[in-house]
């Protein structure tokens, strides 16, 4: 296991904006790497909201609240549990499960992703290199996507990116569906989704891999949220899913987006 390999990794379908969310902002895990499609700003362009509720009898979460360099709290790269909200990016609440934890990343120039594991992230990637016999490490995350940067950086990769290596092909697993959480209407969709490498060379590392994704979406019209449970074959002992896993982990994700509150 890699924990500097990042990926673009879930896929949506149905209309032209899943398909270009699929190839720009859509990371399982987003640690030290990036990938080429996503722009990240340092510590001085972060977060500058300090609504986040940590859970007091954290040590690690009071201890990590750091100042950047506009005199302000930072909660970029650090393990957060508890109520989560962020105002600067719409979010007013969202309950991170029980044994779960957060970080946060930039997402473009005016996005968010935040990242949530079943154990702290130093924990998360112990536990990849240590895992027992057909288990499965989920990850959820939350995915912010401003509309206008999206745009922007589509027209800037039409004109002069390079098309990719990766071809994905995706079957729904449930039938897509909507859900009305706190007023707002979510898209529900379920998928099993296999990326190839096309460009597979000896003794070159191979970036394909099989996800199950189960996603909620919700579109304003200026900002795009998705909450979003990734089971995959690169963090599971035996490199392979079956469909019956999501069973044992959907409960997360059902009940974290009955917390999801959005300004």
């Amino acid at each position: 296991m890699n924990d500097n390999l990042v990926l673009a990794s879930s896929y949506f379908i149905n209309s032209n904006i899943d398909f270009n969310l699929k190839n720009y902002d859509q990371p399982k895990i987003l640690l030290a790497a990036v990938d080429d499609n996503t722009s990240f700003s340092d510590s001085s362009n972060a977060d500058k909201d300090t609504s986040n509720n940590f859970n007091p009898n954290d040590d690690n979460d009071n201890n990590n609240n750091m100042m950047d360099s506009f005199g302000t709290e930072s909660k970029f790269g650090k393990d957060l549990s508890g109520k989560y909200s962020n105002s600067k990016y719409g979010v007013t609440e969202l309950m991170i499960p029980n044994g779960w934890y957060a970080t946060e990343s930039m997402n473009g120039y005016n996005g968010l992703i935040l990242t949530i594991l079943p154990a702290k992230t130093e924990d998360f990637f112990t536990r990849l290199n240590t895992l027992s016999q057909n288990e499965i490490l989920p990850i959820m995350n939350l995915i912010i996507q401003d509309r206008g940067d999206l745009n922007e950086r589509q027209r800037t990769f039409l004109l002069g990116g390079e098309p990719s290596t990766l071809s994905t092909t995706c079957t729904e697993l449930e039938p897509n569906s909507t859900s009305t959480i706190a007023d707002k209407n979510f898209q529900v969709s379920t998928l099993n989704c296999s990326t190839s490498d096309n460009d597979l060379t000896p003794g070159s590392i191979d970036f394909g891999h099989d996800e199950i994704i189960k996603s909620y979406k919700y579109e304003s019209p200026t900002t795009i949220y998705v909450l979003q449970l990734v089971l995959s074959s690169e963090y599971s002992a035996t490199n392979q899913l079956e469909s019956a896993s999501l069973s044992s982990f959907q409960s997360n994700i059902d009940n974290a987006i009955q917390t999801l509150r959005i300004r």
